[in-house]
């Protein structure tokens, strides 16, 4: 079997660069890039930063159209790590009010 029929991602991911500010707990925000991109999920290229997994982490993507900027913030989880960058899974904005609402800290 190939790597593409174990994968367990509910969209289509598309290779994407994009400039993105990652917040993790108790850490200082950090510019990444990202490798790509789908509707639930991103993989952002880290660096060899230690970035733990299983923790929540805030996201600010930098959208440039032109001469603007437009900044998107989103939550989202370390699904996996490795020494290339980690891949997380986004939250919207129900799965956060949920969260928020049973006492857990995002």
């Amino acid at each position: 079997m190939t790597e593409r029929q174990f994968e367990r991602r509910r969209s289509h991911r598309r290779r994407a660069r994009v400039s993105i500010y990652v917040t993790l707990p108790g850490q200082k925000r950090q510019r990444c890039t990202t490798e790509n991109l789908s509707a639930g999920g991103v993989f952002i290229r880290t660096d060899d930063r230690h970035v733990p997994q299983g923790v929540t982490a805030e996201l600010v993507f930098v959208i440039r159209r032109g001469s603007v900027a437009r900044l998107h913030r989103r939550w989202a989880v370390v699904t996996h790590a490795s020494h290339r960058g980690a891949g997380l899974m986004l939250y919207n904005e129900r799965d956060l009010a949920v969260l928020r609402s049973s006492g857990v800290s995002v």
